[in-house]
């Protein structure tokens, strides 16, 4: 998703623009940005994707006898370097890392890998991206470390979606070997998504959330039905602490083509992810919206501010961001925590300053 920073005379404005092009249960590709309101000078863009289509994240088995074999072709290498090396004409050596055969899933795999399929659709998103600001003339041709700040978490697939998007963006010109920074957190501290460790009150909203009458109503009216429903169809127990699990198993399955478990239908997965949407879209609300922002996404939301108001750079973050539905949420001036249908890997957020404007394209 984009987040434009754009200035109408002495007002800045926050869009977030959004496009259905390309968008289904697997992922979001090959979108249409609009362009800048007229009357309008762009001043940043604030790029902000989840990663790309992957396989299951777990490693324990989906279900009893599933078949499915994990095969990747996508792998990363790397090589050390000093900090303040650029360019070269070429690079000596680089190490392909490469899974074990059957370590954790059945394949070469890793948990969580990114596939060709997510590969791929970041780069067309980049491609995207570069027909909207670089084809425009807002950003120069090739990549420029000084112009433009790449964001992710420290996780192999949202790092490999960070480099697939600048990948599309800017194609390499064949030249030169370009050293490109991903600035990045050790994971127990990192900002980019709602993080307990940095804010213990994130923790004790959840716990509050899980004994609040909202959640318990909602767990014996349609929660506990609908596990029963599902543990009877396909003959094995899915329990509460299993829902997530089962549930992006059905989606990654889905995505790949490989099949669910006999007596498993469409509607009861459509029902497994609807209740996981609630359940996400409801812990994200409580105590209040504006309480759960604070705790949750504060952190983050404050990097973005210090990068707007500061006006440095053209930010592309990739990460496992949490965001809601943004029909169900009431747009109002101030920072608001956003989540989204989970687990299908789909993402918007909406940032308003008390002084900013929002709208939804």
């Amino acid at each position: 998703m984009v987040v434009e920073v754009l200035a109408f005379g002495a007002f800045v404005s926050l869009f977030v623009l959004s496009s259905a092009v390309g968008l289904d249960e697997c992922g979001v590709y090959g979108w249409d940005i609009p362009a800048p309101p007229e009357n309008s000078k762009l001043l940043q863009v604030h790029v902000i994707a989840r990663h790309g289509d992957r396989v299951p994240w777990e490693g324990q088995s989906c279900w009893p006898n599933d078949p499915s074999v994990w095969e990747c072709t996508l792998t990363s290498a790397e090589i050390p370097m000093y900090s303040d090396t650029q360019y070269g004409k070429f690079l000596p050596r680089v190490y392909r890392k490469v899974y074990k055969t059957g370590e954790m899933l059945p394949g070469n795999c890793s948990v969580g890998q990114l596939t060709t399929i997510g590969y791929n659709q970041h780069i067309q998103n980049g491609a995207s991206l570069r027909k909207a600001y670089v084809d425009t003339g807002f950003l120069p041709a090739n990549f420029d470390g000084d112009e433009i700040y790449l964001r992710s978490d420290d996780e192999p697939r949202t790092l490999m979606s960070a480099e697939s998007v600048i990948l599309g963006m800017f194609p390499p010109n064949g030249s030169m070997t370009e050293v490109l920074h991903i600035n990045t957190m050790d994971q127990s501290i990192d900002s980019i998504t709602p993080n307990d460790v940095l804010c213990p009150k994130f923790g004790e909203y959840e716990k509050q959330f899980l004994n609040s009458p909202v959640w318990l109503n909602h767990y014996n009216a349609v929660t506990y039905p609908l596990l029963t429903a599902v543990s009877k169809a396909v003959n094995f127990t899915v329990d509460e602490n299993g829902l997530d699990h089962f549930s992006d198993c059905l989606l990654t399955h889905q995505c790949h083509q490989l099949p669910w478990p006999p007596g498993m239908t469409a509607q009861l997965a459509d029902e497994c992810w609807t209740e996981l949407a609630w359940q996400y879209y409801n812990l994200y609300q409580y105590p209040s919206p504006q309480e759960n922002s604070i705790v949750g996404i504060g952190f983050l939301l404050k990097e973005f501010w210090q990068d707007i108001t500061l006006g440095h750079y053209h930010r592309t973050p990739s990460g496992h961001i949490s965001m809601i539905p943004p029909r169900a949420l009431p747009l109002k001036p101030i920072w608001t925590h956003l989540t989204v249908r989970h687990p299908k890997d789909i993402a918007i957020i909406a940032i308003g300053p008390p002084s900013g404007h929002i709208s939804l394209q």
